[in-house]
């Protein structure tokens, strides 16, 4: 939220970051409860003082506010994708404001988008992804909850010049710059941030995942403003799925990353270890899948943002959800465990072992022992449909093509793909095959995206079914 002027101090606690919370009534805007902190930028709306007038702001003056969030996203390394910016709005009257922010969803007051307004709620919901956590409410307006500790921050970051960055989105094939730049360019100009991305190497899974990521581009340039994309790349991507995918039923989505899947796939998270898988399951049978890691978030705001945002986007309805994952290494409302620990506070004087303590509160705090709450989050982000979560301690699930969690465990998995592997290669020849074209079978198929483990394969494939028959152990 944007404060309102000095010679209103009685009003300056109006910043309204509404946290959710399930005490009492809920906060607006937060990560942390039901419905995200609300901030606002505390401001009378007094329409005789300040009359909206369309002589005074035409239409076509008003800052661009999705170009600022992209900027701004590219500035301070904050994906702004899932952003909702509504202008003309009622709601930030409610608490005397002229703008608000509650979690990804900003809210003018008529007149009041102006290009430091946009900056300074932006500025809000940079400082809370960098941060990690959602913001406290430490006061009131109009009943709403209010956080006022932010602004002198959200204010810096508004008062920083935009630095715009060229080339972060499709070039205009109308532009001269651009047809020289086709014509001298690499076949594949693809970036991934810094990282130029050999579309002819990527497999199904990385390459479908990167189309949809650009095509939501070309729909909204402002979106995945980590990609640099050509205007080859496209193609190039759906050549690269159909060969590599034309038959493929499985999609992969490891940490870090979202698919979406038809009705006849199904999606596969491989290993967890301290992950949370979340699907949506659709009216018409796909599928929108994230896959949240520690210490590897899905870009946008985590997998529950990313989520909201591409369900908002799709053309079906979600039927139900499916969470399925770690439940001690997270929050109810996705909190990772290291900013569930930095927000114990320690009892004093404390003379037993602090780690124990905190640990003890760490479960006490996490899905482990909140899963109804964690159930109510999601429901409230994605849609208030039926939705179930498995705590699993390790292993990889799956959701299948029909909709239904599969799960299978480490070693199940290793020993049936090591003896898959084997058999492919045993029946091109019928003959026992080496042993180190099967491990590199097996590494392939996990597609070079960094689960797989060698030691690990090592211990176990000696005891994949059928292993002695079909391969030289020496």
């Amino acid at each position: 939220m944007h404060k309102k002027t000095q010679d209103q101090d009685h009003q300056n606690t109006d910043v309204v970051q509404q946290k959710q919370q399930k005490q009492g009534k809920e906060t607006i805007q937060s990560k942390q409860g039901s419905k995200p902190t609300i901030q606002a930028k505390q401001r009378p709306i007094n329409s005789k003082q300040e009359p909206v007038s369309t002589q005074q702001q035409p239409i076509q003056r008003k800052p661009k506010s999705r170009d600022i969030a992209t900027t701004m996203g590219s500035q301070y390394g904050v994906d702004t994708s899932s952003l909702k910016i509504n202008h003309n709005s009622p709601f930030p009257k409610t608490v005397n404001a002229e703008a608000t922010i509650q979690g990804n969803k900003i809210d003018f007051a008529p007149g009041k988008d102006t290009e430091h307004n946009i900056k300074h709620e932006i500025g809000h919901f940079i400082t809370n992804e960098k941060r990690g956590t959602p913001p406290k409410a430490d006061a009131s307006v109009n009943g709403q909850p209010i956080n006022t500790t932010d602004e002198k921050a959200a204010d810096k970051i508004a008062d920083t010049p935009l630095q715009r960055k060229t080339d972060t989105s499709f070039s205009n094939p109308n532009s001269q710059s651009s047809t020289s730049s086709i014509s001298t360019a690499p076949i594949q100009r693809l970036k991934d941030n810094d990282d130029e991305i050999t579309i002819s190497d990527l497999s199904y899974g990385q390459a479908h995942t990167y189309l949809t990521m650009v095509r939501e581009k070309a729909v909204n340039g402002e979106a995945h403003p980590n990609l640099t994309v050509s205007d080859t790349d496209l193609a190039q991507l759906q050549a690269r799925v159909d060969t590599t995918g034309a038959d493929v039923t499985t999609l992969r989505c490891v940490e870090g990353e979202f698919v979406q899947a038809t009705a006849e796939q199904e999606v596969d998270f491989v290993g967890m270890s301290s992950c949370m898988a979340i699907t949506c399951i659709m009216q018409d049978g796909s599928k929108i899948a994230a896959h949240d890691a520690l210490n590897n978030r899905v870009p946008g705001g985590g997998a529950v943002a990313k989520l909201a945002a591409l369900v908002e986007q799709h053309e079906s309805t979600v039927n139900n959800v499916k969470a399925v994952g770690i439940g001690s290494c997270w929050g109810p409302n996705m909190e990772t465990s290291q900013q569930l620990i930095d927000s114990i506070v320690m009892p004093e004087p404390f003379d037993g072992d602090v780690e124990v303590y905190k640990q003890q509160k760490l479960r006490a705090a996490s899905i482990e022992n909140n899963t109804d709450d964690f159930i109510q989050y999601l429901k409230d982000s994605l849609g208030n449909k039926p939705t179930t979560f498995k705590d699993i301690g390790e292993g990889g699930p799956k959701i299948l093509a029909n909709g239904d969690l599969y799960l299978y465990n480490k070693e199940e998995y290793y020993k049936e793909l090591i003896s898959r592997k084997a058999y492919e290669l045993f029946e091109k020849t019928w003959t026992p095959v080496d042993l180190a074209d099967v491990k590199e079978a097996v590494r392939t198929a996990f597609a070079g995206e960094g689960v797989y483990d060698d030691n690990y394969f090592n211990q176990i494939y000696s005891q994949a079914p059928g292993i002695k028959d079909m391969v030289n152990l020496g």
